[in-house]
């Protein structure tokens, strides 16, 4: 176990992997029998490749990653579930918020046959040009647009009477939120940096889809949904952009007080990136449930047009966070000799 270990801190998205776990082990916020599960199964899937192959394959620290990042997704109803953890203080929230880039939220969100071609076409008919030929991508673009031009960003009122609301059904296997409205943002770059989002380009439109909060809650009450929890280091949505810290630094040490861990996480804010001395970089809270099954009794209240990305987003690279994190979890990695044995046991 000690040589995968290894190999997976040979990379910076290893590092980063790796010192989120060593901090959730300090806390003792994880069960370790879930960690070991992934952490073995990945290393015995590894070995068979290279039995397979009669050879270590090339990339070996990403090959191992991957294997550990697809390992948690099958376990990802157990870790993401932090142990010590207040519960979530459903009074304190009002609305359940996602920010999401023009091609997700049509892809996730907007089924095409309920908002198809011609609904499109009808909307936009005053615009001049060669409509019929574009593709959906191009057409759903210009409908954002005319939104924004007619001082109407909000999709539902806009087109409330041609939009299903059954079409409105995200098909995300985990649903990251917020939970305070950013409609009212007045500068969508400050907004998807404070969020740790890194998949915005520029020219791509930033959409908020909102839901009543007290209707999700009514629904994870009674156990007919998902329930709403803090991520776990395990639990990620994106093998190649691991940017996130499974604790905030205050929370560093925080077991050992007796004290118990927030009920929400908090994104990396991507704005207050700075050299060493790192910033805290304390972005915006979140939660995120395993899925989101709520189905049309909950479709969404609004679903914002806060406006276009005018800058590219400048984000710390891998190595560098993967210092920020070694230097924020000093004292968690300062036993991962420990948490290796027990790991390999």
């Amino acid at each position: 176990m000690e040589e995968f270990v290894k190999l997976i801190k040979s990379e910076p998205v290893g590092q980063i992997y790796w010192s989120n776990l060593c901090a959730h082990h300090y806390e003792s916020c994880v069960e370790v029998g879930v960690i070991k599960t992934v952490f073995q199964t990945a290393r015995r899937e590894f070995e068979n490749q290279i039995s397979a192959f009669g050879r270590i394959p090339p990339a070996p620290a990403h090959v191992a990653i991957g294997l550990l990042y697809a390992e948690a997704d099958d376990n990802v109803v157990a870790v993401g579930s932090i142990q010590g953890v207040e519960p979530v203080k459903w009074s304190d929230i009002a609305e359940i918020t996602t920010v999401l880039n023009e091609s997700t939220f049509w892809s996730h969100y907007a089924e095409r046959r309920a908002i198809g071609h011609q609904t499109i076409l009808d909307e936009i008919s005053h615009m001049s040009g060669p409509l019929g030929t574009m593709d959906n991508s191009k057409l759903e673009t210009l409908l954002l647009q005319k939104c924004v031009d007619a001082g109407q960003p909000d999709l539902l009122a806009a087109f409330g009477a041609s939009l299903k609301s059954a079409s409105f059904q995200s098909r995300v296997e985990r649903f990251w939120a917020s939970f305070q409205s950013h409609s009212r943002a007045s500068d969508p770059d400050k907004l998807i940096r404070q969020l740790g989002l890194t998949n915005f380009k520029v020219g791509q439109w930033v959409i908020e889809v909102a839901f009543n909060a007290a209707l999700i809650h009514a629904k994870v009450a009674t156990g007919s949904s998902a329930d709403f929890q803090r991520p776990s280091a395990l639990c990620v949505n994106d093998a190649s952009l691991p940017r996130f810290r499974a604790l905030r630094p205050d929370e560093i040490g925080i077991g050992g007080t007796g004290a118990k861990l927030s009920w929400h996480g908090t994104t990396l804010d991507i704005n207050a990136w700075t050299e060493p001395p790192f910033a805290q970089m304390n972005g915006l809270p979140e939660l995120m449930c395993t899925s989101q099954p709520w189905g049309v009794a909950a479709k969404p209240e609004r679903i914002t047009v806060l406006g276009q990305v005018k800058a590219a987003i400048t984000k710390p690279n891998n190595d560098q966070y993967a210092k920020y994190l070694q230097e924020l979890y000093r004292l968690a990695c300062a036993n991962e000799a420990a948490f290796i044995s027990i790991l390999a046991a």
